[in-house]
C-alpha cells in the first residue's frame, strides 16, 4: 500500500520529485486555504474600509 501524501506534499507538489496525481478533493481544500488566505490578509489590511469595498478587494485577490 502507498504512503498517504500530505497537506505539506500537496502544497509543495510543483517541486516533488513524483508525477502523483491528487484527487478534485485535494484540489478543492487547496482552493478553499488560498481563498481564505487571501480573505484573511485583505480583511486586516482594510480594516478602516467600506464591507463592499473589502468584497470587491478580496475578489481581485482571489482572481488573482
Amino acid at each position: 500500500m502507498p504512503t498517504s501524501k500530505t497537506l505539506e506534499d500537496f502544497t509543495s507538489r510543483e517541486f516533488a520529485a513524483d508525477d502523483y496525481v491528487y484527487s478534485s478533493f485535494a484540489y478543492l481544500i487547496g482552493a478553499i486555504r488560498g481563498i481564505s488566505l487571501a480573505i484573511a490578509r485583505t480583511v486586516s489590511d482594510l480594516a478602516d474600509e467600506s464591507s463592499t469595498e473589502c468584497l470587491e478587494s478580496v475578489d481581485v485577490v482571489a482572481d488573482g
